[in-house]
């Protein structure tokens, strides 16, 4: 099959009447086909991200760490949508378990000083109980080295073989979140 773009125009001579139609037809097959293998790649990327095991984000390097992009398959291992992360920054920071606050962030200097970092911590799950999640991380650096952004992956080790096992600790949660 040849795509092709067809352009048409009216001349007109010096009188303004018209004179005769230019028809212009272009070949734009190889766009077509290359729009074509982009899309079926989009889809691929997204239904495997939507299908992984992974929950895989990104966030500011400082601050609050708001995230700035989730994959919408968060819902499965911690039960709040994509958007809730995204609508507040501080919804990561605050849903972290008390004890395991001062580790955690504490931890992130060595991703500022190494460039990766992993840690395990307990997260509010959306039904009230505490998930271990098992979160590696990346920092993105511009060309003058300064941090432009943080690339992450989460896995639900809550349940995984030999690694942490449920607490059936139910959190308190506070009338804020």
């Amino acid at each position: 099959m040849v795509w092709g773009r067809l352009a048409v125009s009216l001349i007109h001579d010096s009188h303004g009447n018209p004179a005769y139609i230019l028809v212009v037809c272009v070949d734009i097959s190889e766009r077509k086909r290359a729009q074509e293998a982009l899309r079926e790649s989009e889809e691929r990327l997204q239904f495997m991200m939507s299908n992984s095991p992974a929950v895989i984000y990104t966030c500011r390097p400082s601050d609050d760490f708001g995230a700035t992009f989730i994959t919408s398959n968060v819902v499965h291992p911690l039960g709040y949508e994509a958007a809730e992360f995204l609508a507040d920054p501080g919804f990561w920071a605050a849903r972290i378990h008390p004890d395991d606050e001062p580790r955690v962030f504490g931890g992130l200097s060595a991703l500022f000083a190494e460039g990766s970092y992993a840690h395990e911590y307990r997260f509010l799950h959306k039904d009230g109980t505490w998930r271990w999640m098992h979160d590696d991380l990346r920092l993105i650096r511009d060309e003058a080295g300064e941090p432009v952004e943080i690339i992450g992956s989460w896995v639900d080790i809550t349940t995984a073989s030999g690694r942490r096992r449920p607490s059936g600790e139910r959190a308190k949660i506070p009338h804020a979140l």
